[in-house]
């Protein structure tokens, strides 16, 4: 298939620059995981087929001094800072618990970000500063495989916190400009502190054990020298004021539940928010790198995706559907898909219900062969939120935004999530998120947090485990209609899609009848006065008809 060049679209629809893009890795080695089980973030094969990497190739050179890996405080820029060109920066015991108690009287921070500090009046009796637990202990930025941290690289970001409730949660950011006056803050990710892991811990993803940290590509460094790049971690407490009283529990709207602020400063009385800055390596000038074709066609499957070795990770193996290639930064590929036709009429084995919309509501069928919705997973929600109404709360996991699967492909997405794929999802959930979604994980709109816009999720189908069936509507002159007949036995009724409604739909087409075996005098299709449908179910003066399907050639 073809791999064409591409250009971002500056006037995109969506809000940030994680469009459909996937980002291949072209630097690999060991690394090893929080829980200390080793894993390789290998180098792709697709990236090494499309680049064809010059042999002359050689990195920037810079007069950056090899450094310690072990952050000093600055006191010029008020926080933690990791100098020399490294492989991993280390925020060590600099951060301690939080202001006023943290070392270097400091908050950390390099914009004047300060921690919450809540009123004398709003302690708990007999309690003080001594008693609020929330806080960053430990910032740690690693290259992804060993390497230096240079522009343009992967890395990974380790953050040791104290948590108070597994409601809490910890957002992730960076800045690419941290000399900067005001550093432009750029969201990563929000992650959930696990269950059984409350008080003083490393942050992980709740998933399987290869790919628990965090990664994330640094933007380019164009500087000749070095770049300065700035990464904040904020703890955000589900705790709160209430009435004046100390509050930690079972109200779902607290500020834990919200999503990130924008500027990655957490401004509530119990929320903490630390910074850590290292100098990174200039990046290599893509066409330096590699010798670039206007159009790649790849002649042949990509065969290592096949192999069983699960402490390898191959981005685009765990992909059903491609749309844009990042293969470096600013270097895009799109994706030319095969001209391809989609039948309509879908066998009941290979039928399932598809949600779309904030509250889940509008339903269709889909075929769970072909890549036509996207993430569903449910699960975890009865421990963080008890009430009976929020564990049907689904979490999109997706390798970039707007991703489609298979239904397969969910359910592997699902199972490498620690979750399983939904029956009757009630909404999108707030808690775990990861880049590549609409910002904040769907808990935004297209034009701002107020009344008018439409939520961003309500125009993608999350895929179900319900059944739906493909009937038929046919009127009195034979004229068929199609009608998706999805399964409500849950405890949600659906809104089914006004295009295959029963009721709404307009959209009737003419069909070859087949006219053998057929009565005297009798129409050759179903109707409801003279064949009372052939069986099939009247309402009114249209018969609803279950289908059969049969994929093989009928025309020569």
């Amino acid at each position: 298939n073809n791999l064409g060049r591409y250009h971002h679209d500056p006037n995109s629809y969506y809000l940030d620059d994680e469009v459909q893009k996937l980002q291949l890795n072209f630097e690999g080695g060991a690394s090893v995981n929080p829980a200390g089980s080793p894993f390789t973030f290998a180098a792709s094969p697709l990236f090494d087929k499309i680049c064809r990497r010059k042999q002359s190739f050689q990195h920037p050179a810079s007069t950056l001094a090899e450094g310690s890996g072990q952050a000093e405080y600055d006191s010029s820029i008020g926080a933690p800072k990791c100098h020399g060109r490294v492989s991993r920066c280390d925020s060590g015991e600099l951060l301690g618990t939080r202001y006023p108690n943290e070392p270097n009287d400091s908050h950390n921070t390099i914009d004047g970000c300060e921690d919450g500090i809540p009123e004398a009046s709003e302690f708990p009796v007999g309690g003080g500063i001594s008693d609020i637990t929330e806080s960053v202990k430990q910032i740690i930025v690693e290259a992804v495989g060993g390497s230096v941290i240079r522009g343009g690289s992967w890395v990974s970001i380790q953050a040791k916190v104290v948590a108070n409730h597994i409601r809490d949660k910890v957002d992730y950011y960076y800045a690419a400009d941290a000399a900067a006056a005001n550093p432009d803050w750029k969201f990563i990710t929000t992650v959930s502190p696990l269950v059984d892991e409350i008080g003083e811990h490393f942050v992980t993803l709740p998933r399987t054990v290869r790919r628990e940290k965090i990664t994330f590509r640094l933007p380019n460094c164009d500087d000749p020298d070095h770049c300065d790049v700035a990464f904040r971690v904020a703890l955000r407490s589900s705790r709160g004021i209430r009435n004046g009283a100390w509050f930690n529990g079972d109200n779902v709207n607290n500020d834990g539940s919200h999503k990130p602020y924008d500027d990655g400063c957490a401004k509530d009385p119990y929320d903490d928010t630390d910074d850590l800055v290292l100098q990174v390596l200039p990046s290599p000038r893509p066409q330096d790198m590699c010798d670039f074709q206007a159009t790649i066609t790849l002649d042949q499957s990509l065969s290592y995706c096949d192999d069983d070795d699960s402490s390898k990770f191959y981005m685009e193996c765990h992909v059903d559907t491609l749309r844009v290639l990042e293969l470096l930064p600013g270097v895009y590929y799109e994706y030319v898909r095969l001209p391809c036709v989609n039948m309509p009429f879908i066998a009941d084995l290979d039928s399932v219900k598809v949600v779309a919309n904030h509250n889940m509501r509008t339903a269709m069928c889909a075929d769970k062969r072909l890549a036509s919705a996207t993430s569903s997973c449910c699960g975890h929600y009865s421990d963080r939120l008890p009430t009976s109404g929020y564990t049907n709360y689904t979490d999109m996991f997706s390798e970039y935004r707007g991703e489609r699967l298979t239904f397969n492909g969910n359910s592997d997405r699902c199972l490498d999530w620690d979750r399983e794929v939904c029956a009757d999802p009630t909404r999108i959930g707030p808690h775990s998120m990861w880049t590549g979604h609409c910002q904040h994980h769907m808990s935004c709109k297209d034009n701002g947090d107020g009344d008018e816009g439409r939520w961003l999720d309500s125009i993608w189908y999350h895929w179900t485990s319900r059944a739906c069936e493909i009937k038929v509507k046919i009127d009195v002159e034979g004229l068929v209609a199609i009608v998706h007949a999805p399964d409500e036995t849950g405890a949600k009724i659906s809104d089914v899609l006004p295009l295959v409604d029963f009721d709404k739909t307009v959209s009737f087409f003419s069909v070859h009848w087949d006219k053998s075996n057929v009565a005297a005098g009798k129409l050759v299709y179903p109707h409801a006065s003279d064949n009372l449908c052939d069986e099939g179910e009247i309402r009114g003066d249209f018969c609803f008809c279950s289908t059969t399907v049969q994929e093989e050639a009928v025309f020569d």
